[in-house]
């Protein structure tokens, strides 16, 4: 009987192909166990969806491992897994890089508090008024530390890229600003 031969190869076949990618997945799946690994170690969330499609990824290896007659494969959602795996760990990166954006912040917004304070002393020295400009300056520290408070909260409700994205743009636009204000007086 020809056909029954010829489906125990096209099966063989298969399965050869199925014990190759589940090879080539498992490596891909140890660099997304590490990458998590390292991101939690740093203290960093990574979402309970990331862990999941973890998760059904790795019995999906299992079974095209281990393939059963009376069992089909469905491989169609791995790609969706793969995706949400991709996504959750750029977002881990984004958050991991919150801190140093947040102390850059911080710092900058010392620095124009001082020059300020400079200002102020200067101010009555120069030749001309520049009570509106200090005015217009303190108004962008106050906005930038607004703006720091907000991503804060961004942040810690989970919103992280928002958080990174208004530190990295919004905030310093204005540091650009009161810099500006500031050279009046250097």
């Amino acid at each position: 009987n020809m056909n029954g031969q010829n489906s125990k190869v096209s099966t063989e076949f298969q399965a050869k192909i199925m014990t190759r990618w589940a090879a080539q997945m498992e490596k891909t799946v140890a660099q997304y166990v590490k990458r998590i690994a390292n991101y939690e170690a740093k203290k960093i969330a990574v979402s309970a969806e990331v862990k999941e499609a973890l998760s059904s990824l790795k019995l999906i290896i299992e079974k095209a491992k281990n393939p059963s007659e009376d069992e089909d494969l469905d491989m169609s959602e791995t790609n969706d897994m793969m995706q949400t795996l991709d996504e959750g760990l750029r977002n881990a990166e984004v958050a991991s890089q919150f801190p140093k954006v947040m102390k850059e912040a911080v710092r900058e917004i010392t620095r124009q508090n001082t020059l300020l304070k400079k200002a102020a002393t200067k101010a009555p020295k120069l030749k001309i008024d520049v009570a509106s400009l200090i005015d217009e300056w303190k108004k962008d520290v106050a906005d930038m530390v607004a703006l720091k408070d907000e991503a804060e909260k961004s942040y810690n409700a989970g919103d992280v890229s928002e958080a990174v994205e208004s530190l990295r743009g919004d905030f310093f636009d204005l540091s650009r600003d009161a810099n500006e204000k500031g050279r009046t007086f250097d």
